[in-house]
């Protein structure tokens, strides 16, 4: 991989990188959109004039349309909105100066000519919100619009909200961290009939800090004499709508030798200017198949297998775009390029590969961690050897972007995702060209070139340089279980050796390769440093008491829930539920249902599902596993036998 590493290094431009970032902010992007469909044509223009073909395919965007397990919402487009303080005539919020400045989907509304109250809310139980009389005014609050949806809007008759909600994140962002910067927030409609139609202005911890001494104050002066007003008030204006509409992905084919292919992702969405997340993920996945149709032009390399590239809406574009397709198998990887130019100083984390699941049996994350390696070697060290200059790591399967939808197990699309973490301006209105590092953002246009050049010619020297990897990432994991699981470490780790001896087989997948002693060497390896760590031999207890084997009857992961409240009668009452039970695991019950997923087999009885679950993590609640295949079943998603 080293000459080819050279090869696309050099031909890499950072200006055409920086470019392309600064070109897709400037358009206002947020999924089935007007903004978005010009950022699509836009980037879909650019990619042709490459000489790639690129075409945008549509789907419909409304209540009524599901695609795989992605239930569809309405087109959004926007062109005004602002929001002013009266008697005091401050400006809030302007939409064309600050496009985050409103609660995204926002409904229209007009109150240029009329005045609203603006009532502080600070509490959440019932008699609190009874004693503010919010029927008819605006609700002033601290967080996201959703929690109080429910309570505020649709039970006591508030017309709208304003939120200066920052989400922090512990030891990067902190409320005081952001005081200048708005939150990106949006409504996430399901057009239900008893759904209202509200909307919503963003303010920055600044702004919200003076709004809230400003409700106290004329609070404060109410009391002393009834007569003055109890409210500060606003005039707001949206003018927006929502409609049956359409929603775009971008298309982009580098043709190899055969019909077996390599799958590039990227999400185009997000509001202007979201320029780490994702414009660079956008402009590093166009560069990158530029850069490999060059040196295909200039004889210097050729592909085997062909490359394509999706440019999506985050989730709902990936969705759309796989139930077009009858089958999955001739896609022998993926890579989903998420946040990848950040500046690495402050709180800018590093460049991250974050690993497929191991449910897949993949090798994929063993070429990956070889592909990082060789990227790595950047410059000279003073004494031989090269050294990186950007910091970046391989780190552990976790959710929160398109990789996972790939890689689900009826899908079964091995995907990695390289990204960016931790971002102190992610999801915020700070997330500004002037984030971006031309040189971060090449050395991960790098990496994306060679893991897909890498899957797309994988041969036996390729395989050669991975084994290094894969060898070394077992003897990690068994280090991790070691130090931390006293309980299940024995088999966890025997579990660990097993899934690297059996993702061998896997590396054929990608290529013709041959070995013949490499499975048993692995274990071997394996068993003596378990033997080294001392680890106590202690088998897991089988459990019995959950013998009923789930059978999914869907494709792809479940996006939302709360999707299929309305599908039949009984479904609310049976999320409502399960809820009571998932509430006290917080995002934890998230994550357990997407894995309980990953083991979903048709094969495997609850009680095997909650076996693997612990042997992968260390950690699962029997009852939790139990509560959530009860609801599918009750959804009518899965059977059990």
């Amino acid at each position: 991989m080293e000459k080819t590493i050279e090869y696309i290094q050099k031909e890499i431009s950072k200006k055409r990188l920086y470019n392309t970032v600064k070109e897709v902010s400037n358009f206002h992007r947020i999924q089935a959109s007007t903004g978005f469909r010009e950022a699509a044509q836009f980037v879909c223009k650019k990619i042709n004039n490459l000489g790639i073909h690129a075409e945008i395919h549509s789907y419909e965007a409304n209540e009524n349309q599901w695609y795989l397990q992605q239930k569809m919402f309405q087109e959004w487009d926007c062109k005004e909105a602002t929001l002013d303080l009266v008697h005091e005539k401050i400006r809030l919020a302007d939409f064309n100066e600050e496009a985050i400045s409103i609660i995204q989907k926002s409904y229209p509304c007009d109150y240029r000519n009329t005045s609203i109250d603006v009532v502080l809310v600070e509490g959440h139980d019932s008699q609190y919100l009874d004693s503010l009389n919010l029927k008819g005014k605006i609700a002033f609050i601290h967080t996201m619009p959703n929690e109080y949806m429910e309570d505020v809007i649709k039970q006591r008759g508030a017309l709208g909200f304003i939120t200066d909600f920052m989400r922090e994140v512990p030891g990067i962002r902190s409320r005081n961290d952001a005081y200048d910067t708005l939150n990106y927030t949006s409504f996430w409609w399901t057009h239900e009939e008893d759904e209202p139609k509200t909307f919503g202005f963003v303010l920055s911890p600044r702004m919200g800090d003076m709004l809230k001494n400003l409700c106290l104050k004329y609070e404060n002066e109410h009391q002393k004499d009834s007569s003055k007003p109890r409210y500060p008030q606003v005039h707001a204006y949206i003018h927006s709508s929502l409609y049956p509409g359409k929603m775009e992905v971008v298309e982009a084919v580098l043709p190899g030798k055969t019909e077996e292919e390599i799958m590039m992702s990227a999400h185009l969405c997000h509001p202007r200017s979201s320029a780490n997340d994702n414009a660079s993920g956008v402009a590093g996945s166009i560069e990158a198949l530029r850069v490999l149709k060059s040196l295909q032009d200039q004889g210097i390399l050729e592909l085997e297998k062909t490359i394509r590239l999706i440019l999506i809406p985050e989730f709902t574009g990936t969705f759309c775009y796989l139930s077009s397709l009858d089958h999955y198998d001739h896609i022998k990887g993926a890579i989903n390029m998420d946040m990848i130019g950040g500046k690495q100083d402050g709180f800018y984390g590093p460049i991250t590969i974050t690993k497929t699941h191991r449910g897949l049996k993949s090798p994929i994350n063993s070429i990956a961690s070889r592909v990082l390696k060789t990227c790595r070697q950047q410059v000279p060290a003073l004494f031989g050897g090269k050294v990186p200059l950007v910091n970046s790591i391989l780190s552990e399967y976790s959710g929160g972007s398109d990789h996972t939808v790939f890689s689900d197990m009826t899908i079964g699309i091995p995907c990695i995702m390289l990204g960016q973490w931790p971002d102190k301006y992610y999801h915020t209105s700070s997330d500004t060209l002037e984030c971006v590092d031309p040189n971060v953002l090449t050395f991960s246009t790098s990496v994306a070139a060679l893991y897909v050049y890498a899957l797309s010619n994988f041969n036996q020297e390729m395989f050669r340089e991975s084994l290094f990897d894969h060898i070394q990432l077992m003897n990690e994991d068994l280090e991790s279980i070691a130090l931390n699981d006293t309980e299940f470490a024995y088999a966890r780790m025997v579990e660990t050796v097993k899934y690297y001896i059996e993702s061998i087989d896997n590396f054929k997948t990608l290529g013709n390769i041959e070995f013949s002693h490499e499975k048993e060497q692995i274990q071997k390896l394996g068993n003596n440093l378990i033997e080294m760590l001392h680890v106590q031999k202690k088998e897991m207890k089988k459990l019995t008491g959950h013998p009923a084997i789930p059978v999914r009857k869907f494709v792809g992961p479940i996006d939302k829930l709360s999707n299929y409240a309305s599908l039949k009668p009984g479904n609310k009452e049976a999320l409502k539920e399960y809820n009571k039970v998932a509430a006290p695991y917080g995002f934890g019950s998230m994550m357990m249902e997407e894995v309980v997923l990953r083991y979903m087999n048709g094969k495997r009885s609850i009680d095997e599902i909650y076996q693997e679950i612990i042997l992968e993590s260390g950690k699962a609640d029997i009852h939790l596993i139990e509560s959530y295949c009860t609801l599918l079943e009750k959804l009518d998603l899965i059977e059990l036998h």
